[in-house]
């Protein structure tokens, strides 16, 4: 896998703050998996984010509330094959957590 691609209807969210929310989970999914990302949407933040959540290029109309937006600059989006934590190992601790909550070894009740 080379990058992700993200396609959203954000239309539903016209006049919030849900484009600038969106745009930031999808900058962590990327530094969650360490890949490139495209974002598009058919209303708010369309964006290219590098494997480090750096907004490369964006556009849309929410633009001027984005913090630390970069859009329209050619910064390209250096294609890395490091591999995260989360992507090399998955979900094991949460299933771990899930385990011990369930098995009472946390003071959990099933």
């Amino acid at each position: 896998m080379d990058f992700l691609v993200n396609i959203s209807n954000d239309g539903w969210f016209k006049c919030t703050s849900e484009h600038e929310e969106h745009l930031a989970v999808s900058r962590f999914r990327a530094v969650e998996c360490r890949r490139a990302l495209c974002r598009a949407v058919n209303m708010g933040i369309s964006a290219v984010i590098d494997g480090n959540g750096r907004v490369r290029r964006s556009a849309g109309a929410d633009l001027g509330r984005v913090e630390g937006h970069r859009g329209g600059r050619d910064g390209g989006s250096a294609n890395r094959r490091a591999t995260s934590v989360y992507a090399w190992a998955g979900d094991w601790l949460p299933c771990c957590c899930w385990i011990a909550w369930s098995s009472g070894a946390c003071g959990g009740e099933v």
